[in-house]
């Protein structure tokens, strides 16, 4: 098995489509999409596989973001915050009625 490392960027839009879409015409890419990640019989069995899998992980640098790039993330990341915090306010009524 040869498990290239692959580099990793931070997406600028979620991965998963949301699941509450209903959609004949997916807004993705359907094929590319089902094999993002590894796939369950890419992933090793062996002792000697799951060490160099280990390995390549290890390997692997971490993402750098620049100080816009931070603060944007960390803005993106409060709107989250304040969006379910007024979704679980709500999200409650209507449910006993």
């Amino acid at each position: 098995m040869n498990i290239e490392p692959q580099t990793s960027t931070i997406p600028a839009v979620p991965i998963m489509p949301p699941t509450s879409i209903e959609s004949a015409d997916p807004p993705y890419d359907a094929e590319q999409y089902a094999i993002i990640g590894m796939r369950e019989e890419d992933w090793p069995t062996t002792p000697e596989g799951i060490e160099e899998l280990l390995r390549q992980w290890n390997e692997t640098e971490a993402p750098v973001m620049s100080d816009e790039e931070w603060a944007a993330w960390q803005a993106w990341r409060q709107r989250m915050k304040e969006y379910s915090i007024e979704k679980l306010k709500t999200a409650h009524l209507g449910l006993f009625e």
